[in-house]
């Protein structure tokens, strides 16, 4: 219960105070809670999602997050966001340890794990709590994982 509140108030406050993302991340250097590069974000849930500007799979509603957002109205299983950050400045704010990589058609997928991130998954009998997907200059970040196509 205590993990969904601090999510709650991450959402809340994300895209207004640019390091407010700290409240769940543990220290994340300030260059990576800013603005730049981050060109939308999503909030990934099991939820009903009608009243949102939601993206709806099988499994999982993407809302897109933005200032007017009632984080009270949906349980956060996730992150994505959509970046045009380096992928060498993102891993390195991120303090991010990479588990494997793969290459899918024109993408490059990354998995691994940072300590900045609290939630994880099991994968290979590895703690993973961030994947990322490059597909030319542009980058799919999920947290803990995309959890959907891209």
């Amino acid at each position: 219960m205590g993990n969904i509140l601090i999510m709650k108030k991450i959402l809340l406050i994300f895209l207004i105070i640019p390091f407010a993302m700290s409240f769940y991340f543990r220290q994340v250097d300030e260059s990576f809670l800013s603005m730049d590069g981050i060109d939308k974000v999503y909030v990934v849930t099991k939820d009903k999602t009608e009243e949102f500007n939601a993206l709806q799979t099988a499994q999982y509603n993407y809302v897109l997050f933005d200032e007017g957002l009632n984080t009270n109205k949906i349980k956060p299983e996730g992150f994505v966001l959509y970046m045009t950050k380096e992928l060498d400045e993102l891993k390195s704010d991120l303090n991010l340890l990479i588990d494997r990589q793969e290459v899918i058609n024109d993408m490059q997928i990354y998995y691994g794990y940072t300590p900045l991130y609290n939630d994880f998954v099991i994968s290979n009998n590895k703690r993973i709590n961030t994947q990322i997907v490059v597909r030319g200059d542009k980058l799919i970040v999920g947290f803990p994982m995309i959890l959907s196509g891209f």
